[in-house]
């Protein structure tokens, strides 16, 4: 699924292949471009995310509303940056419990998504974020400095009340389908004006 906002085009011709051609803009001859952490001449941040759910189908996600920081005042996944000499789902584990007291262990962690932002007009917002569910887990979800975590149902997720970029890909995961995803955000920094979400089998 690809899409465009009001000003410029998006172009897919080639399932790995995806590009903007525009003065300033940025141009990726290939999504692994963006997952191996490199913009022009900048290191990209890497981040993750974990969705615990519950109940079969799944019924319930739990959610985290950020009281500081990157994302202050939206609902979203548990995470947080990966620290230098850490694996991805390695920073997952810490970050749920540091932020929940939730305890569970990496096996327990299923990859579920790779999503790459491009914020052009911030650029030190630019990253790429690993995306976990868990169906597995050892305590209840508590309170901290940086989230107040909540269970909503699967189909009263507050989307608007996340970042713009959730509506085209949380509920695929919630399928049990896994999506590898880009996305560029406007000036306000806050509307996606291009992406492009792929199956990654």
């Amino acid at each position: 699924m690809t899409g465009k906002g009001q000003a410029g085009a998006w172009r897919s011709g080639d399932p790995d292949v995806t590009d903007k051609d525009q003065a300033g803009a940025w141009r990726s001859q290939d999504l692994d471009v963006i997952d191996k952490g490199r913009t022009e001449a900048q290191e990209l941040r890497e981040a993750t995310l974990c969705f615990l759910l519950r109940g079969g189908a799944p019924k319930e996600i739990l959610l985290g509303l950020k009281k500081v920081g990157f994302g202050q005042g939206k609902y979203g996944g548990v995470g947080g940056k990966v620290e230098p000499g850490e694996a991805p789902i390695q920073a997952a584990a810490r970050e749920l419990y540091e932020e929940t007291g939730i305890v569970l262990a990496e096996s327990d962690l299923q990859p579920a998504g790779r999503l790459a932002f491009r914020f052009p007009h911030k650029p030190e917002w630019t990253q790429v974020v690993h995306v976990f569910t868990s169906t597995s887990w050892t305590g209840e979800a508590s309170e901290s400095r940086e989230i107040v975590p909540a269970w909503f149902g699967v189909d009263t997720i507050p989307f608007e009340r996340m970042w713009d970029d959730c509506r085209y890909w949380l509920p695929r995961i919630l399928a049990g389908e896994r999506v590898r995803a880009t996305f560029v955000f406007s000036s306000d920094n806050d509307t996606v004006e291009e992406f492009d979400v792929r199956s990654w089998k």
